[in-house]
Order: C-alpha cells, then sequence, then structure tokens
C-alpha cells in the first residue's frame, strides 16, 4: 500500500482547490462583466453597482458547488467492506462535470481527514481490543484505497480515445393508481417551462446533475435528491449503480412553502412503500420495456409532441 504523507497531502489538495476555484470565480466575474456592460440597460438599476451584482452571483455559485460536493460526499461516506475501485468509481462524477477535478480533489481531502482521526484514535487509546484494532486498520485500508482510486481517476487523459461515457437509466416511479407520478405532475405544469424540464432531467441521464442538491435537514427526506433551476425542482434517488428514480417535478415558489413541505413528504412517502419493489424489476425486462415506453412518452411531452398515456405496472 503507498504510504501517504498527510500533511503534505491536505496542504496540496487545499491549494489545488482554492487555485481552480479562485481561477473559476475570477473567469466566470470576467464574463459576467462582459455581459453586464452590453446589456446594462436590462441588468442595472441605479441602486445596484456592477460589483454587487457579480458578488451575489459568486456567493450563489459557491453556495451551488457546496450542494454538489455534499451529494457526491453522501455517497463517498457510506462506501463499505467489501469494496472495490468499481464500488468507488460508480459513486464519482462523470468526468465530463465542470467540477470533476475540483470534486476528486475534495473527496481526496475527506478520506486524508478520516485518516488522520483514525490515526489519532489509535494512537491515543492504550486499550484497543484486538477486534476494535483491526476495524480500524480495515477503516484506513478503504480510506487508502479511496485515495488510490481517484488518484487514477484525476491522472487518467481526457481525449477521444476514452469509451464515451455511460449513460444513466431512468425509472419513473408509479403512483398507487399506476400512473406515471411525474407524468401527471408535469402535465399540471406550463408548458413554457417543459424546455427547463427537459434540460434538468437530461442532466440526471448524462451525470452533470445540474444544481444538484441532497435532502438533509428533513428526516422524512434522507436519501433523497433534486436538480434545480430557476423556479423548478425534480425530485429523484438512486435505485443502482447507474440508474435513478424520477419520484416528482414540480414548480417552487419558497422553502418554507408548508404545502410544498407536505406534498413533497407524501410523494417520498409514498416512493418509500414500492422501492424494494423497483429494485427487484430492475432485471424485470417486460418492466424496463413499458418503462422505456413511459420515459419516451414524458420526454415526448417535454418536446411538445403529444403521446397516449401510459402507467407503469410493478
Amino acid at each position: 500500500m503507498t504510504i501517504i504523507d498527510l500533511n503534505e497531502q491536505c496542504n496540496y489538495l487545499l491549494k489545488e482547490i482554492e487555485k481552480n476555484c479562485r481561477k473559476a470565480a475570477m473567469t466566470r466575474s470576467q464574463i459576467e462583466r462582459l455581459r453586464m456592460e452590453k446589456q446594462e440597460t436590462v441588468f442595472r438599476t441605479p441602486s445596484v453597482s456592477n460589483d454587487t451584482f457579480v458578488e451575489c452571483e459568486k456567493d450563489n455559485e459557491r453556495e451551488a458547488f457546496e450542494d454538489e460536493i455534499e451529494y457526491y460526499l453522501s455517497d463517498y461516506r457510506s462506501l463499505e467492506l467489501p469494496i472495490s475501485n468499481d464500488d468507488i468509481q460508480t459513486i464519482l462524477p462523470k468526468r465530463s462535470n465542470y467540477h470533476f477535478q475540483d470534486i476528486l480533489l475534495r473527496l481526496q481531502a475527506e478520506s486524508i481527514r478520516e485518516i488522520k482521526e483514525i490515526e489519532e484514535i489509535m494512537m491515543e487509546s492504550n486499550h484497543l481490543t484486538t477486534s476494535e484494532l483491526l476495524e480500524y486498520r480495515q477503516l484506513l485500508d478503504i480510506e487508502k484505497l479511496k485515495i488510490e482510486t481517484l488518484r487514477e481517476c484525476l491522472v487518467q487523459k481526457d481525449d477521444s480515445s476514452f469509451i464515451e461515457e455511460e449513460k444513466n437509466q431512468l425509472i419513473l416511479v408509479p403512483t398507487p393508481s399506476f400512473n406515471v407520478r411525474i407524468i401527471d405532475d408535469l402535465e399540471h405544469i406550463p408548458s413554457e417551462y417543459y424546455p427547463n424540464f427537459y434540460e434538468l432531467i437530461q442532466s440526471i441521464v448524462d451525470g452533470s446533475f445540474k444544481g444538484v442538491k441532497r435532502f438533509k435537514n428533513n428526516r422524512y427526506l434522507i436519501g433523497i435528491s433534486e436538480v434545480k433551476a430557476f423556479k423548478i425542482r425534480v425530485i429523484f434517488t438512486r435505485l443502482g449503480p447507474n440508474t435513478y428514480a424520477l419520484i416528482t417535478a414540480f414548480m417552487k415558489k419558497s422553502d418554507n412553502d408548508k404545502l410544498y413541505q407536505e406534498s413533497l413528504q407524501n410523494k417520498v412517502s409514498e416512493y418509500r412503500k414500492i422501492e424494494s419493489d423497483l429494485k427487484k424489476n430492475l432485471s424485470n425486462e417486460e418492466f424496463l420495456l413499458e418503462n422505456d415506453k413511459a420515459v419516451e412518452e414524458m420526454f415526448a411531452l417535454l418536446r411538445g409532441e403529444k403521446e397516449e398515456k401510459r402507467g407503469i405496472l410493478i
């Protein structure tokens, strides 16, 4: 196993993340300044300066980036023995992700922090049993394997010789009456928002997960995530390595909207009742065929085409 200098690695990762974030922020700031200069009459008011607008944009981007980091960290922390390189790579972002390098560097920093904490416990505890020592050593091995895998992913060249990344599969969650929940929900949303919903759902398919955020402050929504754009949300969760269940889609007014919270919790609760059945059906060809037809119906709706409404039997 490779020997890791923890202090050196921590300093390196923090410097790399800071450098990349600073470079990206500068580039986006320059782009935003040019855009605002070109469309000054649209985006500026006497009370709001260019710099204030750009600072707000930076704050929003930083918050969105932290949400994205947390999405990947949640799965990364939950990895347990037996573990392989493939298990680790499965929960990583696609190489095409704009933040690919920074996310992997942050995940490395997380593993290094875990290693330091475990080693400190082992050094400071004089009364650990043999089984406890073995457990801590296994935890160290997990974190070191994670780091090695991340390093391999970072040094791989991103060029045309690489095979095209696998697309994610969508599973559309049915209602208790076997209608397709997300299609029912979309049909009650103004069609002018359909292109944006299409883009969000495609980001789940291609693994870029636009505006992704994992729910963490609501015990009813643990393990559930959303992709988001202005006013719109698509709620989803992971069913398998490259399989994601679409639970619902909606227009959002406020995080504190009580009706929104209750509606979302109810739909997630109904999903959890059939989650195990959906997982069992991932190898059922008949179920997958019907699901694929429903997925195409959903995309046809979002493209402005009209098709016969389908249900899904599980």
